[in-house]
């Protein structure tokens, strides 16, 4: 199963880019005034930025843009429409409940769905309605590739049993985390908390681990596998309560004590989105590449590209 963290189709500095040059390219387009003759004529070259005695204009940035990123969007436009003609053309559809059960796929790790906006917002630059598109003709590709990929219940079976732990409900926790480089200070921390002294601020002036101990110790959501984590901590607040503090962990390196602050058991769904899932997974096995769909759809629209600067 692929990595939903991650919005499809999009780099962060291709997203970015995106945003910017298709902004740039209809406020050029739309501000500019029509002439007698009906055409716009070139909108004023402002300067937009300085520094030291050189000044950077409008034409400058818009060129670089689009020496720089041009054919790709270009080639995400081409993309769109041939996803967009060829699903007008079977009369397929997305709904807005696939969409949310997307984006709660895509979302599972984050806080909440708002705090996912947000993390894809400082990320890649992307509003909730640019993800949104996103997701739409994520789906709408992913629907055309499988069309008419067969896939029998058998098969559905024999995938369930042998990709169980990915269908398996997901339990997600919230750790705080105190790193020392020895027992004696770990006890010591420890010995601090019991007396009454807050973990969070323990963390913060205790901590060696100066990345978690900015946020009192906090590492935010993390399944109970994740693999960038000692996999000490992970089983030691597997076994603790929410609110509980653990005696001190022996590390690779160091030792720990952690606070398990929230625990969540997220489910794929009931027996029969779980299927759902498995058939579409196992349809897109069978399937062409992705990438090779959309060249095929591309082909049967005969899209070209005119502009020789922007052929990719």
């Amino acid at each position: 199963m692929g990595n939903h963290r991650l919005v499809w189709g999009l780099n962060i500095v291709l997203a970015a880019a995106v945003l910017l040059l298709t902004g740039l390219l209809i406020k050029s387009n739309s501000s500019a005034p029509q002439d007698n003759n009906g055409s716009a004529p070139q909108e004023e070259d402002r300067v937009i930025a300085a520094i030291g005695n050189h000044t950077i204009r409008m034409s400058e940035l818009q060129l670089n843009l689009m020496k720089k990123y041009g054919s790709q969007v270009l080639d995400e436009m081409l993309d769109r429409y041939a996803i967009k003609l060829e699903a007008e053309e079977h009369g397929i559809i997305i709904t807005d409940s696939e969409i949310q059960q997307e984006l709660m796929e895509m979302s599972r790790g984050y806080e909440s769905e708002e705090d996912y906006y947000r993390s894809m917002k400082q990320q890649l630059g992307l509003d909730k309605e640019d993800i949104i598109e996103d997701i739409r003709y994520k789906l709408l590709l992913e629907k055309l590739a499988i069309r008419d990929i067969p896939v029998t219940e058998e098969e559905v079976d024999q995938f369930l049993q042998n990709n169980n732990k990915d269908y398996a409900d997901r339990v997600h926790l919230r750790i705080a985390q105190i790193i020392t480089f020895t027992e004696e200070q770990a006890a010591e921390v420890l010995a601090l908390y019991r007396q009454g002294h807050d973990f969070a601020e323990l963390a913060k002036t205790r901590s060696v681990d100066t990345f978690s101990a900015i946020d009192g110790g906090d590492l935010g959501w993390l399944e109970d596998d994740d693999p960038f984590v000692d996999p000490a901590i992970l089983q030691s607040a597997s076994q603790l309560e929410v609110g509980e503090v653990s005696a001190p962990i022996q590390l690779n390196e160091g030792f720990a004590v952690i606070k398990l602050t929230n625990r969540r058991v997220d489910s794929l769904g009931d027996e029969e989105q779980i299927r759902s899932k498995a058939r579409k997974e196992l349809s897109l096995q069978k399937a062409p590449p992705l990438r090779e769909v959309i060249s095929m759809l591309r082909k049967k629209r005969n899209a070209i590209t005119l502009e020789e600067s922007l052929n990719s």
